[in-house]
């Protein structure tokens, strides 16, 4: 969610009349540190996350990177981080304003985010590869990016806690397979392209592997 200098100079205003001054100053100093709007993540509902014993059975198979997403957009993320989405096609806009998973936890293995297998294959060759790629684990569900911003919001926070750039090939993401997310520059670009037939594959085109707890998926 964006606060305007608006809303923040109303508030401090609101809070002065209250006597309430040291709360105002923080405000102010707020204020005066930032001339343009300044971006904060929407406050959410609790986040659904691994427990212990998923996590040490996520770990045994190299998922060490945890990941929290918040219903995140892309319009959010270029105002979070600088990143700017480059939508081509029809479907890549039509997909713009829909939001990441919100209230989870995501683990990430780092070393195969995406699995090898998975480039230069077709989606309907990609999906059991993913399948066969992670053993069940009880109470979690294996899957990939549904939106772009799934897949944007955890490869710019694990590049955050990692330095590592697990988009820097592309995904395909959503139920059809059409759409792809990568190339990704952090801080500066992502290219969200719809321009992908299901059947076609092409080398550098894969399927990013993510594990959430099944209780976070359907509410």
């Amino acid at each position: 969610m964006l606060y305007s200098l608006h809303m923040f100079k109303s508030l401090e205003g609101e809070l002065r009349r209250r006597g309430e001054n040291p709360l105002a100053n923080i405000v102010a100093s707020l204020l005066s540190v930032r001339g343009e709007d300044i971006p904060f993540k929407e406050k959410t509902g609790d986040v659904v996350r691994f427990s212990a014993e998923q996590r040490k059975a996520l770990e045994k198979r190299g998922r060490t990177v945890y990941v929290e997403l918040h219903g995140e957009t892309l319009e959010t993320l270029k105002a979070q981080t600088g990143t700017k989405s480059y939508l081509y096609g029809r479907k890549a806009e039509e997909v713009e304003a829909v939001s990441a998973m919100r209230g989870v936890e995501v683990a990430i293995n780092l070393d195969h985010a995406t699995p090898g297998k998975t480039f230069g294959k077709p989606f309907n060759a990609q999906l059991p590869i993913l399948e066969t790629a992670n053993k069940a684990i009880e109470g979690v569900t294996d899957t990939y990016p549904q939106t772009p911003a799934d897949a944007l919001a955890v490869a710019l926070d694990v590049q955050k806690q990692t330095g590592v750039n697990i988009l820097s090939n592309y995904t395909r993401v959503g139920k059809a397979g059409s759409i792809r997310v990568g190339f990704l520059s952090p801080g500066v670009r992502v290219t969200v392209d719809d321009d992908f037939h299901p059947d076609e594959s092409v080398d550098h085109v894969g399927l990013l592997s993510l594990a959430v707890p099944a209780a976070a998926l359907g509410r």
